[in-house]
């Protein structure tokens, strides 16, 4: 709490900087601030990456790579009048709420959607798969990015969604966490309601099956909730694991038996 405080007041203090400040001014304001209200900060680092985010006021789309000899229709997502956009729509509230630049809110907005345009329809019939690959540099915006990705995708109809978060537990947490906040809208580990949760109390909630403390293993898949009979429900899932090999095989049997029990591996509308 003490640094989401110390946040709040360095996003004010450098709102209308220009140009935007340096890290070391940042770190320097933030100490100060902290002294002043007499609060010590937990985790400096995470403060001052998170102001300089939220402090970008332009982002550039970016160059695409695209086979133009691929017959697929792109703006399949635009065509369809039926999608609401609620997940796209509460994260896009979350970060005005947490006060990023209304240009970048945007351009995420047009990134995410020509992304979502490049894979398929997740009602097309029979097999199919679409791969592609998204490069950004440090501190981009590429956690922005995905997750307002995967948020068009639940939108638009793709039900089981799989998050490799690296190969360590510490980034793993630190994604599950983000997504949480600006996509599941509740923390896992307490059931407590958190970020996009708070905005809009009646949204559709996903279901995740992993938390901040628990990565998807045999241990824990006992404990998945009985519910997800039904990956023809309205709530997607989410899973947000480790690159680790241990892990995608215990994914991938579990949705192996899955299958055998319930006939419905086949039919998953599947994106990571």
């Amino acid at each position: 709490m003490n640094d989401e405080v110390v946040e709040r007041m360095l996003l004010t203090t450098f709102k209308d900087a220009d140009p935007p400040p340096q890290r070391e001014d940042i770190k320097t304001q933030a100490q100060r601030l902290a002294t002043a209200i007499r609060v010590k900060i937990i985790d400096i680092d995470k403060v001052i990456k998170s102001v300089e985010s939220k402090l970008i006021t332009t982002m550039d789309e970016g160059v695409s790579l695209i086979d133009h000899e691929d017959d697929h229709d792109r703006e399949w997502a635009l065509k369809k009048k039926d999608i609401n956009w609620e997940y796209w729509n509460d994260y896009k509230s979350l970060l005005e709420e947490e006060r990023w630049a209304p240009k970048v809110i945007h351009t995420i907005g047009e990134v995410t959607s020509k992304i979502l345009g490049l894979l398929k329809d997740p009602e097309t019939q029979g097999q199919w798969d679409r791969r592609g690959l998204v490069i950004g540099h440090v501190q981009s915006g590429k956690t922005a990015n995905y997750i307002g990705l995967l948020a068009k995708a639940a939108d638009a109809g793709y039900r089981f969604i799989i998050v490799i978060a690296g190969i360590h537990n510490n980034l793993r947490k630190q994604t599950q966490a983000r997504i949480d906040k600006g996509f599941i809208g509740r923390d896992g580990e307490t059931g407590e309601i958190v970020g996009v949760g708070e905005l809009n109390r009646n949204r559709t909630f996903p279901i995740p099956l992993t938390n901040t403390s628990n990565d998807f293993s045999k241990n824990n898949v006992g404990i998945i909730p009985a519910d997800l009979d039904a990956y023809s429900s309205d709530r997607p899932v989410i899973l947000v694991i480790k690159k680790n090999v241990f892990t995608l095989q215990y994914v991938y049997s579990w949705l192996r038996q899955l299958n055998a029990d319930r006939n419905s591996f086949d039919n998953l509308k599947l994106t990571h």
